[in-house]
């Protein structure tokens, strides 16, 4: 077995590597980019529940609403597990303003046209119908097939019933079952809009390189592609489990990663652990613990949409983000020979850019957590002067830590997630 350490700086090179391939990786000067709008990226931002479920944490629908609101997401991805039961409590979420994609699997839901009948007046609050999940962890039975045959005859069904459905044919988007961590669509098109592809990265490990090989692996157009369940558990396994001062730092690297590689959205997994059990790793993925307190990564999302419009999702129609001029010069250190710096530009309606700088250095060693490195001091320089320019960090607060009143260039510290700086002209 080789040394975590030694995993850890092959999966840094390799990372290198697969990112050039991908052109993910960064040169120094970016000079004039055209933004990406502020409300575009937090509409690609999306979570899971359990609320056909309605058990445990998930029983009560309205404390899940408030938990969605003060997260800032609206995007919320839910399983049918009875789709009458299950009408009072996504019309609960979809009164709040909760978009739904919701996924049907012929276990629960093997009438398809009864479901999307029963869904129809619904229809408005939902945005995606999904096929199957995981049919590689539960082989579905369908029409007298079982396996992967079974999902493509159920999803091929489920195409065609919603695409011919008065209520779903023009507003809700079809996905792909999923099969395994990533997946071709194995049906080619005709039977989904979008595909989708479930991301956990294994051994503790920073999110890029699971993320940059599912990119590489599924090829373009890549805004064809659901990022439907990634985060990591605040559990105790060898595997997977990380602190939850870490689960906040790489969930919210692996939401800024899949983005710059295109991704059509990310859904995190998920609102709210299932249990207690420190040992049990689908017990702790949420982003709030069991009793529905707030674990740090919730807190980070809440100030990242906080920062970035207070959860705004449908950008004004008339709303065509422009471009800014910058440089980024960096000096490179031992400790960041394999975390790549890497930057999103992002502007609001109000005209206002926000640069967002990460780095992913490892923060584990085998199972142990290990100190992140130092700050990493980063120069950011504009051909101009702008009137203001403030730093942000979601895992702080959503008050600017820094403020650089009229400068053309300000130093700033990364170290192991994301960082915003606000740039503005009043």
């Amino acid at each position: 077995m080789k040394h975590s350490s030694a995993i850890a700086r092959k999966a840094g090179f390799l990372a290198a590597v697969l990112g050039a391939a991908v052109g993910f990786i960064e040169p120094a000067s970016a000079g004039a980019e055209v933004a990406k709008p502020t409300p575009t990226f937090l509409n690609q931002l999306g979570i899971n529940a359990h609320v056909s479920l309605a058990q445990g944490p998930y029983n009560d629908v309205f404390a899940l609403t408030g938990k969605l609101n003060y997260l800032g997401i609206t995007h919320v991805r839910d399983d049918v597990r009875n789709t009458t039961s299950s009408l009072a409590r996504y019309q609960t979420l979809g009164s709040t303003g909760a978009k739904l994609t919701l996924m049907l699997s012929p276990k629960a839901v093997p009438d398809v046209d009864g479901a999307l009948g029963a869904l129809g007046p619904l229809a408005p609050m939902i945005d995606t119908i999904e096929g199957a999940n995981e049919i590689n962890v539960t082989p579905p039975i369908y029409s007298g097939y079982t396996g992967v045959t079974a999902a493509q005859a159920y999803q091929r069904k489920l195409w065609s019933s919603t695409k011919a459905n008065a209520n779903f044919a023009s507003s809700s988007a079809v996905a792909q079952f999923t099969y395994g961590p990533v997946v071709v669509n194995p049906e080619g098109p005709g039977v989904a809009d979008v595909a989708n592809v479930h991301l956990y990265p294994t051994l503790k490990q920073p999110p890029f390189y699971t993320i940059a090989m599912a990119a590489k692996t599924l090829g373009v157009p890549l805004h064809k592609y659901y990022v439907t369940e990634f985060n990591y558990p605040t559990s105790v396994d060898a595997n997977k489990g990380v602190n939850e001062t870490v689960q906040a730092k790489y969930m919210l690297d692996g939401v800024f990663d899949a983005t710059k590689l295109g991704f059509l959205r990310t859904y995190i997994y998920e609102v709210l652990d299932e249990g207690t059990v420190l040992s049990n790793q689908e017990f702790n993925f949420g982003l709030f613990h069991y009793d529905g307190t707030a674990k740090l990564a919730a807190t980070a999302v809440h100030n990242l949409t906080q920062i970035l419009g207070t959860g705004v999702t449908n950008p004004p129609q008339s709303f065509a983000p422009g471009a800014l001029t910058y440089s980024i010069a960096q000096k490179l250190t031992l400790a960041f020979m394999d975390a790549n710096l890497y930057h999103l530009l992002l502007q609001g309606p109000n005209g206002t850019f926000y640069l967002v700088l990460w780095a992913e250095p490892p923060l584990y060693s085998g199972t142990t957590a290990i100190a992140p490195p130092a700050p990493h001091p980063v120069t950011i320089s504009f051909p101009s002067v702008h009137s203001d320019v403030q730093v942000f960090d979601p895992l702080v607060g959503t008050t600017a830590i820094s403020d650089y009143p009229s400068t053309n260039s300000v130093t700033v510290s990364t170290i192991d997630h994301p960082i915003i700086v606000a740039i503005s002209n009043n």
